[in-house]
Order: structure tokens, then sequence, then C-alpha cells
């Protein structure tokens, strides 16, 4: 059978309906990981800035990144850390193994984030 007439197969198996839609929509508010943060205002964060461009030589853009990163990292770090807390069992729950999974993701995403703006600085001192 060519592949042309073939019958077709939808590609997305999503929620079809509005009300579906709308539920999926919400999903990443569970956790809060994907929700857009500025942690310029904090203090915290400032003084880690400060003390990259101190140590590094490295412009404000540069240390603001590694910063950030780093904050995320940590964000990410701490959900995983509550989401095994709150498992009171001895065996976790699926619903706790698939947030963990879910967690590896963004946890994979930090890091990445972190070693390239490190690798940026790194790139840009001359040792």
């Amino acid at each position: 059978m060519r592949r042309d007439s073939a019958p077709r197969v939808p590609i997305s198996t999503g929620p079809r309906t509005k009300a579906g839609k709308a539920r999926a929509s919400q999903n990443a508010l569970k956790h809060g990981l994907t929700r857009p943060r500025d942690w310029a205002a904090d203090p915290v964060f400032q003084k880690l800035t400060q003390a990259i461009c101190a140590e590094t030589g490295a412009s404000l853009a540069s240390a603001v990144e590694v910063a950030r990163a780093d904050f995320m990292l940590r964000h990410v770090v701490r959900a995983e850390l509550q989401a095994l807390s709150d498992a009171s069992n001895a065996v976790p729950s699926a619903s706790t193994l698939e947030a963990l999974v879910t967690f590896t993701r963004y946890e994979r995403r930090a890091r990445s984030r972190l070693r390239s703006a490190l690798n940026s600085i790194a790139s840009h001192k001359a040792w």
C-alpha cells in the first residue's frame, strides 16, 4: 500500500473538547516550574550576581544569567524534595513517581542553562 493512500493517524492524542483543553492548559500550574520568575529583587540573587562579577570579571548580563540558572536549579530541587517529603508512604505512589519524572525534565533543563551560562563566562575569561 502506498504511503499516500494509507489511512491517516492523528499525530496528537491530546484533548479535543474545550473542557479537556482548558484542563490540560492548567497542568503546568501544579508545580509552578514553568512560571516566569523575577529573582532580581531578591537580596541573595543580587549578592550572588555581584560575587560572580567580582570573582570572574564577567559582565553583569552574564552574571545574571548564571545566577538565574542557579536559582532555577535550586527551585526545581526544592520542588523535587517537597514531592518526596509529601509522599509519606514507604512506597511512592504512581502520581509521585510521575511528578518526579516531570521534575527530572525541568532539572535537566536548569542544569543545561547553568552549564551554558558558566561556559559563556569561561570562554570570555582569559586564563
